[in-house]
């Protein structure tokens, strides 16, 4: 392994995860002056215009084949507009996030069934002691906030559940792609979240934008850190490792946003949330530890994704 290729095994998965966790802070302060179509809508445009001026200087390689192509698109729709659209809709109807990061937080466990990965006993105890910390690290805010009625507590864990399969479906997909540069794949999928962001603005009434200097902060965040940074870096990693292991770090998202929201705001972290943390901490040690699976056939003539 050159110096760079270990480079980036070691900080890249430590920058995702804290660029990542930066993400419900951003929006959180985004919805304070915006509707959520509407910031959905200046995201998506912002992260498209960002990544096609990116590969206008790199110009890696765009989808020629029609797989290619369809497997871009089909990450466009559950990565890029259906999991944000689903996120946004769960957390607007009223339910404690932490609830909506309870679900979330099962997605290394649904990556490992759908594609049969992780198959030691390390990998799989890892997996567990992570859903266990993701619990507990969320638990306090569970026993102190209550959904308004059990009709909202419904439709919210509902919605939370789609954004969990648009994500775990989009991130296996875009795995299982060759071929497609990371730049090219990122800008058409924005584009197209774009075009479909701005038919939900147009059909719900048009946008609504206070202005207020939080807001572009925050859109400026989301744009630059989140949908160009951390998607990049996603991507790089899925097309260089096994997916169920790069999955593995959406177990210390919830933990790093309870610290970043105590760096930020001097919200205290009860020990329930320490404890979930430390479990995090251990589950993506194992995990990581956990024997490599060797690749026993290549991927299909035809089968499209990111390049690296």
């Amino acid at each position: 392994m050159s110096r760079n290729n270990a480079l980036f095994v070691i900080f890249a998965p430590i920058a995702f995860v804290l660029m990542w966790a930066s993400g419900p802070i951003a929006v959180e302060t985004g919805l304070a002056s915006s509707s959520a179509p509407t910031f959905l809508l200046l995201r998506a445009l912002g992260a498209a215009i960002s990544c096609w001026v990116i590969w206008f200087f790199v110009r890696d390689r765009l989808p020629r084949t029609r797989p290619e192509w369809t497997r871009t698109v089909v990450v466009a729709i559950l990565l890029q507009t259906a999991y944000q659209g689903f996120f946004f809709i769960a957390v607007g109807t009223g339910i404690p996030a932490g609830i909506v990061a309870v679900v979330l937080g099962t997605q290394p466990l649904l990556t490992t069934l759908i594609t049969r990965q992780g198959r030691s006993p390390r990998f799989r105890a890892g997996l567990l002691i992570g859903l266990a910390g993701v619990a507990l690290t969320v638990s306090s805010a569970l026993g102190t906030t209550a959904a308004a009625d059990v009709a909202g507590t419904l439709t919210g864990v509902l919605f939370a559940f789609l954004a969990l399969l648009a994500i775990t479906g989009g991130t296996v997909v875009q795995g299982r792609t060759t071929g497609v540069g990371t730049w090219a794949s990122l800008a058409i999928q924005y584009s197209i979240s774009s075009a479909a962001f701005a038919v939900t603005v147009a059909c719900t009434g048009g946008p609504r934008l206070t202005g207020r200097p939080a807001f572009f902060l925050a859109l400026g965040w989301m744009v630059a850190v989140i949908s160009v940074g951390a998607a990049a870096l996603l991507y790089f990693m899925v097309a260089r490792g096994e997916i169920a292991r790069v999955t593995s770090l959406f177990y210390c998202v919830p933990p790093v946003t309870a610290l970043l929201d105590l760096l930020i705001s001097g919200t205290a972290l009860t020990a329930l949330e320490l404890a979930g943390i430390g479990l995090v901490l251990l589950a993506v040690a194992l995990i990581q530890a956990a024997p490599r699976e060797r690749k026993t056939a290549e991927p299909a003539p035809g089968a499209s994704v990111v390049s690296r």
